[in-house]
């Protein structure tokens, strides 16, 4: 359909998309509404996000990934290996996370050098609040890991140890040398965990 003779076709077909769309037709019924900042709060208030518990921790890492990264889909988390996000310190000493995979998108198919970025996108620590801290929720990941899921090739997520207890502070590891799975990863941050 590239093909001149069927220009007005093309210009048809757009017109009455474009009228679809003005209808509200065409709209993704299940589109998420974005997160608010009231929504995040209320997530730390019911220990749903922070540093409380292994699923706490792992949906605080997943949102932000989400957020510093731009990582949306479940197989975009799903193939995250753990060298994949680097911590990294700055001239003035502040610590940092850098995401150092170049995914490919839709302008950046990978087939053009000259269009790769310099640097990955990083996420700065916060000083003021370490609960909000995108550094602090990495580092404390990295401390609840086995040794042998912290090899750059290993998954990023990784299974949740359940105890039989909830004293999570007493435990050493929170988490198995075993791959988080897809339909996990999609229900990361499913509201009133």
């Amino acid at each position: 359909m590239t093909h001149d003779k069927f220009y007005k076709s093309r210009q048809t077909l757009s017109a009455k998309f474009q009228n679809l769309k003005s209808l509200g037709l065409g709209n993704k019924p299940n589109a998420a509404d974005p997160l608010t900042d009231d929504d995040i709060n209320e997530f730390h208030s019911k220990n749903v996000m922070g540093a409380t518990s292994p699923r706490s921790l792992i949906n605080t890492i997943y949102l932000n990934n989400n957020y510093h990264f731009g990582l949306r889909g479940v197989t975009e988390h799903y193939n995250l290996c753990w060298g994949d996000i680097t911590l990294k310190v700055d001239t003035n000493g502040d610590e940092y996370l850098q995401y150092c995979r170049e995914r490919q998108t839709k302008t950046r198919q990978g087939d053009n050098l000259s269009n790769l970025r310099r640097a990955g996108p990083i996420a700065m620590e916060n000083k003021n609040d370490h609960t909000r801290c995108p550094v602090f929720a990495y580092k404390f990941f990295r401390q609840k890991r086995p040794e042998t899921m912290k090899k750059d090739d290993s998954p990023f997520y990784i299974q949740a140890t359940t105890f039989q207890d909830d004293n999570y502070g007493s435990k050493l590891l929170w988490y198995k040398s075993q791959r988080l799975g897809t339909k996990s990863i999609s229900k990361i941050i499913e509201y009133g965990n």
